[in-house]
């Protein structure tokens, strides 16, 4: 028997032209998408949905239902939308969980947009490595987690992917290295660097890239975080090699250079994550979708 949900993710799939966009709209995985989709055929006995270049389109009979779907659950959200809506007189709260990277490229900007429309939204914001976010969503310690690709591991877990996290090396002005000559891999194995250590994502990730290259990565300084490596750039001590906003964030930036070289890390991908097993409150789908608005809207740089 077809019930309501299955009506509604159809009219999401029809309205966005997509899976995946009606998937991220309606908080749930793709596969659960095509699979109510899959059922719902079944259950009419007619195709609703074909494949094109242009996205996912309604056949004839899906034009059909889908006009008097969308009237009937235009009122059901109309209804639930005045229900549910929230006092915007009492404070609300969102959970989060967020690496230092996501902190600062994405989540600052984000919660500054959100406090304009709604002040009385509190953040509890609880800052750790990507692992760590992810198991605070799990256990339902956080609402929302933004952390750093790859994840592996997850499978109840919702992830979109913002934008990309460049790592780059930088050092003092006055730092004794030339390069007027792009410096090479190799090259840079054999100078003073300071970064994350291998035990984080980030570091992993590094260490993987010079060994695919055949190079022994081994940094004259780890620190814990990325933002820790700013001291002994300051100190002439050690080139960096931290993500971008590291060095665009320094308030001593102007005594700092960022150094040229022939090659570049690999970026990584800032992502944003919620729990399939976790039912969200309206002012987390508000800021999720004000977030991947913002995102969708503009091409990203990092600073």
């Amino acid at each position: 028997m077809v019930n309501l949900e299955q009506y509604r993710i159809f009219y999401y799939v029809a309205s966005l032209s997509s899976i995946t966009k009606a998937a991220a709209r309606l908080y749930i995985s793709q596969p659960a998408v095509t699979k109510a989709i899959h059922r719902l055929e079944a259950e009419l006995n007619c195709t609703l949905f074909t494949r094109t270049p242009r996205g996912t389109m309604l056949t004839e009979e899906g034009t059909l239902l889908f006009y008097h779907v969308s009237k009937a659950l235009k009122e059901i959200e109309q209804g639930e939308e005045k229900v549910t809506q929230p006092d915007t007189t009492d404070h609300q709260q969102i959970r989060i969980g967020v690496t230092e990277s996501a902190l600062y490229s994405i989540l600052m900007p984000a919660i500054s947009s959100y406090r304009k429309a709604h002040p009385n939204t509190d953040f509890q914001i609880k800052i750790s490595s990507t692992g760590t976010v992810l198991q605070l969503l799990e256990g339902q310690e956080v609402d929302l987690a933004f952390g750093v690709t790859p994840v592996v591991g997850y499978p109840f877990i919702n992830i979109t992917e913002l934008c990309e996290v460049q790592d780059i090396f930088f050092a003092h002005r006055d730092f004794p290295v030339d390069d007027s000559i792009p410096l090479s891999p190799q090259l840079i194995c054999t100078l003073p660097l300071v970064g994350v250590g291998s035990e984080s994502s980030a570091g992993k990730h590094i260490l993987d890239y010079f060994r695919r290259a055949g190079l022994y990565y081994s940094p004259a300084f780890t620190v814990e975080t990325s933002s820790n490596v700013i001291p002994f750039v300051e100190n002439s001590l050690a080139i960096a090699l931290a993500p971008r906003w590291v060095y665009a964030n320094s308030a001593r930036r102007n005594e700092m250079r960022v150094l040229n070289t022939a090659f570049s890390i690999p970026p990584r991908k800032i992502f944003l994550a919620f729990s399939d097993r976790h039912k969200l409150s309206p002012a987390c789908r508000d800021f999720i979708q004000m977030t991947q608005d913002q995102q969708a809207s503009s091409v990203v740089k990092m600073p």
